[in-house]
């Protein structure tokens, strides 16, 4: 799941050599549609913010069932990838969301 997330940081490259056509993810990236709440949605990305030490932080995420997430933030070259397993009722997304923003986020802010 981190590598996938790699590769929309480092638009397509592995090890120095694109294996996604260039221009790719930023165009996978791109919003298309509304989505839920605040949120678009790109090809297969939900696209969105936090807010965090006064900073607002664009990021695009993969969401799996079970609340498996995969966070791209390239204002901060990160890539987050969680597994929670919780397949039944909104807690896993609430799990996964609250460790992103509330201990990865801020423990990484410049």
């Amino acid at each position: 799941m981190a590598k996938l997330g790699q590769l929309m940081l480092t638009d397509g490259q592995w090890n120095g050599r694109h294996v996604l056509p260039a221009g790719w993810a930023a165009e996978s990236a791109a919003p298309r549609i509304n989505g839920e709440g605040l949120f678009f949605y790109g090809y297969q990305w939900w696209l969105g913010r936090s807010f965090v030490a006064g900073r607002a932080l664009d990021w695009m995420a993969a969401f799996g069932v079970g609340a498996q997430r995969v966070y791209v933030v390239p204002a901060l070259d990160l890539v987050f990838a969680i597994n929670t397993g919780l397949y039944a009722g909104p807690l896993g997304y609430t799990i996964a969301s609250a460790i992103f923003n509330r201990v990865v986020l801020p423990a990484v802010q410049n």
